[in-house]
Order: C-alpha cells, then sequence, then structure tokens
C-alpha cells in the first residue's frame, strides 16, 4: 500500500515538472499578460501530498522541486525558496483547516477527501503565499507593491484555475 502512494507521489512529481517546463511555461508567452502571469504549476506536486507526510520531509521535496525548477528557469532561487515556504507553512494551514473528523493516516488533500471548496481554499493559500514569495523575492524591494500584489493574484488565480482542472481530470492520479 505505502508503496503504491510512494509511486503516486514520483509520478506526481515527474508530471508537474514536465508541464511545468514543456506547457505552462509557453501559455501566456507574446501575450499583453505575459509581464503579469506565470502560470505555478509544479507546486502540486507539494499541494497534494499525503496529510501525515512529516514536516521535513516535505521541506526536503520542495527544496529539491524547488532546485530543479530554479535550474531550468536560470532563477537561482527564487522558485525553491518560495517552495520551501509553501511546504513550511503547509502543515499549520492543514492544522488550521482540519475537519471536525480530523485527518486519516491516508488522507491526501484533494478534492475527494474533503470537497471542492476545502480543496480551492487550501490550494489558493497555498499559491498566493508561493507567488507572493516569488513576486517579492524576484523584485527584492517594496517599491514594486502594487506590481507584485497583481502578478500575484493574476498568477494565484490563473495557476489555481489550471491545478483544479488537473485534479478533476485525474482524480485517481
Amino acid at each position: 500500500m505505502m508503496q503504491k502512494f510512494f509511486a503516486r507521489d514520483i509520478a506526481r512529481f515527474i508530471v508537474a515538472i514536465v508541464l511545468q517546463v514543456i506547457v505552462f511555461q509557453y501559455i501566456f508567452k507574446g501575450t499583453a499578460l505575459s509581464p503579469y502571469v506565470f502560470v505555478f504549476f509544479y507546486p502540486i506536486a507539494i499541494l497534494l501530498l499525503p496529510i501525515r507526510t512529516p514536516p521535513i520531509v516535505v521541506i526536503l521535496l520542495s527544496f529539491g522541486l524547488g532546485v530543479f525548477i530554479d535550474l531550468y528557469y536560470g532563477t537561482i532561487g527564487i522558485h525553491t525558496s518560495a517552495l520551501v515556504f509553501v511546504g513550511f507553512i503547509r502543515q499549520y494551514l492543514l492544522r488550521l483547516m482540519e475537519p471536525r473528523k480530523k485527518y486519516e493516516i491516508k488522507d491526501i488533500p484533494n478534492i475527494a477527501n474533503f470537497g471542492v471548496r476545502w480543496f480551492l481554499i487550501y490550494t489558493s493559500i497555498l499559491l498566493l503565499a508561493n507567488c507572493f514569495f516569488y513576486y517579492a523575492v524576484d523584485a527584492f524591494t517594496l517599491v514594486y507593491l502594487l506590481d507584485i500584489l497583481v502578478k500575484t493574484v493574476l498568477s494565484t488565480v490563473i495557476s489555481t484555475l489550471f491545478i483544479f482542472i488537473y485534479v478533476i481530470l485525474y482524480r485517481n492520479a
């Protein structure tokens, strides 16, 4: 049983990386939205880890995935730092959003286990944190706070939409 979960999580990491670098990198290239919207699809690999995954494992996986994405985009730590931040706050958000019936050992934070509303709130909050952290570190100054906020909101909405579509299409993945 544990091998099934492990294999599924490895496959999800690979799919997230491949889709990010082959598909989502080019979605808004050359459009008017290009400077303001970036599709952050790769965090899905961290978002959908089993709930009882130890926090240190989540943070280490976040670091590894972030490094790989940074190497591809040449962003030297920006994706890594944002994803490690998401991996860190994930445990607190899950604790805050824990239902009355409590989480079960094998629970995965998805629509099938917790419903659409719960999943969209969970995903939106973590993607909002990821996007804000990413754009704030990228700008490295709050002089561009309005730009950071616009990019954060637009990228969060678009990224949440693509992750939601993926989760609906591949419920058992």
